[in-house]
């Protein structure tokens, strides 16, 4: 069956010509995803993130 003639082919790759290092690469582990998928993990991530950004952009203020 054919695509619809609003649906784009894709371009470049298919999912079978991926490039060796990615096919190759290891996948996150079911904890690693759980931490990353976590609201509150995130928004903790998040403030401390920002407060490092904040404290190199006051220190250059000086």
């Amino acid at each position: 069956m054919n695509a619809p003639d609003h649906v784009a082919e894709p371009k470049g790759r298919t999912m079978l010509e991926q490039d060796p290092s990615i096919r190759h690469a290891p996948l996150p582990t079911r904890k690693t995803l759980r931490r990353r998928r976590n609201p509150l993990i995130q928004l903790y991530r998040f403030a401390l993130l920002n407060s490092r950004m904040a404290y190199i952009a006051l220190r250059g203020h000086k």
